[in-house]
């Protein structure tokens, strides 16, 4: 949020780690343990995926779907508590470009932490089909929201069963092929 809120003052060009640690109240040597640029902290880290999601995930006798669901929905919990950040990380990312490649590679490491998920349920998964599967549960999930009418007010984690059920009608159809 230091990052954020001072971008959102001064600009990205004006705004030094400097700035951003001396905000957030720690040392600059805290913030280069946790960023390597004034970016990436602007950027931030999506949430972890709760252990006992998970752990409920990878164990779970019921179909991919419904886990895929349950996971995420108490994603979005996490992700709802943290809601007026990411309007903020939106709303800069909108005016400042170069923040575009740091919210990629977060969004990639995102994607990754959910293939590797994927494969500790569907053991005999391929790496490849596991990052392709969790790419397209991250590009319903994007579809989910930007087609959310603005007045929705059914939580985020409505957004999670929206996802899934796109993803498994476009499974539904792919199977068709």
């Amino acid at each position: 949020m230091a990052a954020l809120d001072l971008i959102a003052e001064r600009g990205l060009s004006q705004v030094t780690t400097g700035m951003i640690a001396a905000r957030a109240g720690v040392s600059l040597r805290t913030f280069f343990n946790y960023y390597p640029n004034k970016e990436a902290a602007s950027v931030g880290h999506p949430p972890e995926f709760s252990e006992t999601a998970v752990h409920r995930f990878v164990t779970g006798t019921g179909t991919l779907a419904e886990g895929l669901a349950d996971m995420l929905r108490e994603q979005f919990t996490l992700v709802a508590a943290r809601h007026d950040m990411i309007e903020q990380l939106l709303a800069q990312v909108r005016r400042t470009p170069e923040l575009l490649l740091p919210l990629e590679e977060a969004m990639r490491e995102h994607r990754d932490a959910l293939a590797r998920i994927l494969r500790r349920r569907l053991v005999e998964l391929d790496p490849a089909d596991a990052t392709l599967l969790a790419d397209l549960l991250l590009a319903a999930i994007r579809h989910a929201i930007l087609s959310r009418p603005a007045d929705e007010s059914a939580g985020l984690e409505d957004i999670a069963l929206t996802a899934v059920e796109r993803l498994r009608r476009t499974g539904t159809l792919l199977a068709g092929l």
